[in-house]
């Protein structure tokens, strides 16, 4: 009897965030991701994700909080050595570790990569250049730049 509130919850939790999973290209369970953005100064990578959650969903992530949400990004950007710097109800900011590969003399390389979905926009920013991206799941070939 006193897990009755609490079976109820996990059915409509369900019953709200599985028909969501396959509605779109750009949603991921309750998350619908708009943008990443990726930032790139000498050895230092930041991707900053812009995203939707579905209304319902941002009560209990305000009640139970923001695990689920942070587990669901890390899923999605499909890095290793992730460093979450901040994490709102509309983006989320995280630092990668030895991503960036340097060559020396100034010059780096951000190699391709894969994320779990298809993403609307993709912008890759360096010190010399700002590449964009649509409706993809990775980025080709990598980056080349050099230090500022």
């Amino acid at each position: 009897m006193k897990y009755r509130g609490f079976i109820i919850l996990v059915i409509f939790l369900f019953a709200i965030v599985t028909p969501t999973i396959a509605s779109e290209n750009y949603r991921y369970g309750y998350l619908n991701i708009e943008k990443i953005s990726i930032n790139l100064v000498n050895d230092n990578a930041t991707i900053h994700i812009y995203y939707n959650i579905n209304t319902p969903i941002k009560f209990l992530i305000l009640i139970l909080g923001k695990n689920d949400l942070k587990q669901k990004l890390l899923k999605i950007m499909n890095y290793e050595n992730v460093t979450l710097k901040t994490i709102e109800m509309d983006n989320a900011i995280f630092s990668i570790d030895n991503q960036v590969i340097d060559y020396g003399e100034g010059a780096y390389w951000f190699p391709s990569h894969r994320f779990t979905m298809i993403v609307p926009q993709i912008s890759i920013t360096t010190p010399q250049n700002t590449l964009i991206f649509s409706n993809t799941n990775e980025i080709p070939k990598g980056i080349g730049y050099f230090k500022i």
